[in-house]
């Protein structure tokens, strides 16, 4: 639950670019989703990290530390309703 907060707060101070800019960059969850599996893994995850690491911002400090930021069910992978979450919190 902490890295669930964690996240949010990044979210909220601009730390992690919004869903909506996402979309209109053509970034989305199945975007991302390369495999088609309906989850993120760390690899996927982390083209959206490093878009935020590109524009200045270090919203974890590693990807893999993103990705377990996002997991808030800790199961290894992000859904895409984890992700809508994280994302509509912004």
């Amino acid at each position: 639950m902490q890295s669930f907060r964690i996240i949010v707060l990044l979210l909220a101070s601009g730390l992690i670019v919004s869903q909506s800019a996402l979309a209109q960059g053509g970034i989305t969850f199945g975007g991302l989703d390369t495999n088609s599996d309906g989850s993120l893994s760390v690899e996927e995850l982390s083209r959206l990290y490093n878009m935020a690491v590109e524009r200045g911002r270090t919203p974890a400090p590693s990807a893999e530390a993103f990705h377990a930021s996002v997991d808030t069910d800790g199961n290894g992978a992000v859904s895409e309703e984890e992700f809508d979450t994280v994302m509509a919190n912004r």
